[in-house]
């Protein structure tokens, strides 16, 4: 919305040097001897000083028509631009006659080599503030009725060569938007014209080019459009873009109205490579935005754009200065309620089917209500919240996810055609958290979460080759091979998360050949685990097992088995062993004591 306003800007800026000078020629007909006049309305209306370098062509008969050559507005006092506005050359002409009439009948007005610098400061003031002061007090300075009978009609507007710059001090961020050409037939009239336009944008290293054809219906009275066939090609150059770039086409039926600040486009369809969504759009409001959107889908695949070529930073690269970019003042003022259905959808490998999400937006709270789909033969429901009501913008998560088939998504997440776990996974997670920065969301990240896997398998030669090597040991037996997968019985644990620190204490891990238990904390602050898990036989009782833990960092994690552990649980199995067979012993040797010295006493009774 901002760019259909700052090229609004740009008409309004041009037309007011046009009509400024038109004003004046009314008066006279020798225009160039009067360039004084003219400056001096211009400075008394707007508190600008108007600089009129070219020559001016002017007549009356049969149409009022003026030409002028270089010409500048002049900036506001305080802001860094020479001039607020210039144009290198601007006709216009209007047909005289009909003026008596009330009838507006302007011919082709042209402009070219427009250039506007637009520029906020730190406190928020802006260097058009003082002209739509000037254009808000003649408003209300004219009779109410003024406007009554008037029709206004342009023969077609050419825009060639424009430049808008944009420079918000308070974002710390720059804008500029070249309007290559624009080009329409007669407008006002009601009849159906042919609109063509091409926009550049350039922020930073993002650039984008749109190109604009449609047919559109004007009423320059009433502001208000009629837009048919609309046809926008958007060409979008930025980093992490397959190939550097992205083409997006987006064609559609719609409305818009000015003076009620609504935008409609009904029936677009979106084109994005291979992928095709369709939907509604409505607009109220550009300077708050009230937005309301469908969109559906029979199938997208994200990653076709969304793919990069270059390296992704792991955690223990991730840079100091990880700032996450989000444009605040734009969420604060957005009112957003939309509806997503999509068959099927593919993103960072993984497939969902039968999606259907709800989005709301208001007072700086973005909100996924639901998000429910089919994943991986099971069910995934989401929610999450984007909270930039306060300084610092606040995160919260929550999903359950059942009947999860796991070799599927393992092989779509991990990219590889064996995965090393099958079965059915059931899990569950609540997280919050806070920040600007990535180091920030992992140091006061909290929550919970848990998880079940259950009628599975670990399906790996060597993996099933160190469990039996481990069964073995336990049993003091040489390995017998069994094949290249160890059925899993069953896997649970659920964890707590406190300031970045996970901290899990009932792992429970059962198979045919090991049964295992584990405990330890993650530390997402800085990335790395430190875990202990003790395997042993299934069903024994002995303390004898075999310990085993896991540390470092999470990128390079390192596996031992703690021997000392192992040994020390091995001489406390001895001694406990030991310790039995003396108490028997000594039980028995005080039972055949107490029977013989018993069966003496009795013997002398009787």
């Amino acid at each position: 919305m901002r760019i259909v306003k700052l090229v609004i800007g740009v008409a309004l800026v041009a037309l007011l040097i046009v009509v400024a000078a038109a004003a004046i020629f009314l008066l006279t007909f020798d225009a160039n001897e009067n360039k004084q006049s003219i400056t001096n309305l211009v400075k008394k209306q707007t508190g600008r000083e108007l600089v009129l370098d070219g020559g001016i062509g002017f007549s009356v008969f049969p149409k009022i028509a003026i030409t002028l050559g270089p010409a500048q507005l002049s900036n506001a006092q305080g802001f860094t631009a020479d001039s607020f506005a210039r144009v290198e050359k601007a006709t216009a002409s209007v047909k005289l006659l009909p003026l008596f009439t009330g009838d507006i009948q302007v011919d082709t007005v042209e402009l070219q080599g427009l250039q506007v610098n637009l520029e906020i400061k730190a406190s928020g003031k802006t260097n058009w503030d003082d002209l739509v002061q000037s254009e808000v007090q003649a408003s209300e300075a004219k009779d109410v009725d003024s406007s009554e009978g008037l029709a206004i009609s342009i023969g077609g507007i050419q825009i060639s060569d424009a430049q808008v710059h944009y420079v918000d001090h308070r974002a710390k961020s720059t804008l500029r938007i070249d309007l290559v050409e624009l080009k329409t037939g007669a407008l006002g009239r009601g009849d159906k014209t042919h609109i063509h336009s091409v926009l550049r944008v350039q922020q930073d290293d993002t650039r984008l080019q749109l190109v604009l054809d449609t047919q559109a219906r004007t009423d320059f009275v009433n502001m208000q459009y009629q837009l048919q066939g609309l046809v926008l090609d958007i060409t979008a150059h930025m980093a992490g873009l397959p190939n550097g770039q992205v083409a997006l086409q987006i064609t559609a039926d719609g409305s818009a109205d000015l003076k009620q600040e609504s935008l409609s486009l009904d029936r677009f369809v979106l084109a994005l490579d291979q992928d095709v969504a369709s939907g509604a759009l409505h607009v109220k409001s550009f300077t708050q935005p009230n937005v309301r959107f469908v969109l559906s889908s029979k199938e997208l695949n994200l990653d076709r754009w969304l793919a990069t070529d270059e390296p992704v930073e792991t955690a223990v690269q991730t840079k100091s200065d990880d700032l996450i970019v989000l444009p605040t003042e734009m969420l604060r003022s957005l009112n957003l309620l939309g509806e997503i259905d999509v068959a099927k959808l593919n993103i960072s490998g993984l497939s969902l089917e039968n999606l259907k999400s709800k989005l709301t937006a208001k007072s700086g709270v973005l909100e996924i209500q639901q998000l429910d789909a089919d994943f991986y033969q099971g069910h995934i429901n989401a929610q999450a919240k984007l909270d930039v009501s306060k300084s610092r913008p606040s995160y919260v998560a929550s999903s359950v996810l059942k009947d999860i088939q796991l070799a599927p998504l393992m092989r779509d997440a991990m990219a590889t055609k064996k995965p090393m776990l099958r079965g059915v996974a059931m899990a569950q997670f609540a997280v919050n958290s806070r920040g600007e920065r990535v180091s920030q969301l992992r140091k006061n990240l909290g929550g919970d979460l848990s998880f079940k896997v259950s009628d599975g398998a670990l399906v790996s030669k060597g993996l099933t080759r160190a469990l039996e090597q481990a069964a073995a040991l336990l049993k003091g037996r040489s390995p017998k091979p069994s094949g290249e997968e160890v059925l899993l019985k069953e896997v649970s644990a659920s964890a707590t998360i406190v300031s970045g620190l996970l901290q899990n204490d009932d792992l429970k891990l059962h198979t045919p050949l090991l049964d295992g238990h584990g405990r330890g904390q993650v530390n997402m602050a800085n990335s790395t685990i430190d875990y202990r898990l003790k395997m042993g036989l299934p069903g024994s009782t002995d303390k004898v097992g075999l310990p085993i833990r896991v540390h470092g960092p999470l990128t390079d994690m390192q596996y031992s088995v703690d021997m000392k552990d192992a040994l020390k649980g091995k001489a406390n199995d001895l001694v406990d062993k030991k310790k039995k067979k003396v108490e028997k012993k000594i039980q028995e040797k005080i039972q055949e004591k107490t029977k013989g010295l018993l069966g003496d006493k009795l013997k002398k009774i009787f």
